[in-house]
């Protein structure tokens, strides 16, 4: 069934709440950890998971718009297809397969257009905003150390954030991929009728000679 209509399956109660146990633990961890031992590397390596996530986080969400921007550049294509099928004079291929055929284009198309929608759409992101310094300068702790915590408690918080717009990309990539599948099989038999159209008189009339 999931390679005629693609499906994400959530998580069940059970496994979500394993998800924000896992979560909560992995929050606690790293506030417990003392980050004074190795403060300069554990700053650099900390900046370095935050920008790596940004960027996944920005590629997602380009390739979910770039993906947005060619199904609409198919529209026309699509406009043409209808007219061409209502239209005898253009295309000989029957009219109920065809429109059967742009039908399903048309619902592959939509459906991967609203998982691209929802890989773009603003989510909640947690960073490390001036409030947040302001609170660390104010507090008696190493603020070097709580900038790490800080820095390193936002990113893990925006990963489940990042994967749910991952798994939406992948969603749009299987819906767009058979979208264009079904119709590269309406134009190939647009063009296989057209060309019978073409060589069945002349086909029968060489055959009418050669019986003769």
């Amino acid at each position: 069934m999931d390679f005629f209509w693609p499906s994400l399956t959530p998580p069940s109660s059970t496994e979500q709440d394993e998800i924000k146990q896992e979560e909560l633990a992995a929050q606690e961890a790293i506030k417990k950890v003392d980050w004074t031992s190795e403060l300069s590397l554990a700053m650099q390596e900390a900046h370095r998971i935050a920008s790596e996530e940004e960027g996944r986080l920005k590629s997602v969400e380009s390739k979910a718009t770039n993906l947005l921007l060619f199904i609409g550049a198919l529209i026309p294509l699509l406009t043409y297809l209808e007219t061409a099928t209502l239209d005898a004079k253009i295309i000989t291929i029957p009219i109920w397969p065809s429109l059967a055929l742009l039908a399903i284009a048309v619902v592959y198309f939509v459906k991967a257009s609203l998982w691209a929608f929802r890989t773009i759409n603003v989510g909640n992101y947690h960073r490390v905003y001036s409030a947040d310094l302001v609170e660390g300068w104010s507090s008696k702790e190493d603020v070097r150390n709580d900038l790490v915590v800080r820095t390193l408690t936002a990113t893990r918080l925006n990963q489940e954030t990042i994967n749910s717009k991952v798994s939406s990309l992948k969603m749009t990539h299987a819906f767009l991929l058979r979208a264009i599948i079904v119709l590269s099989a309406l134009l190939l038999l647009q063009v296989l009728f057209k060309a019978w159209g073409m060589m069945k008189q002349p086909l029968f009339e060489a055959i009418h000679s050669l019986a003769c």
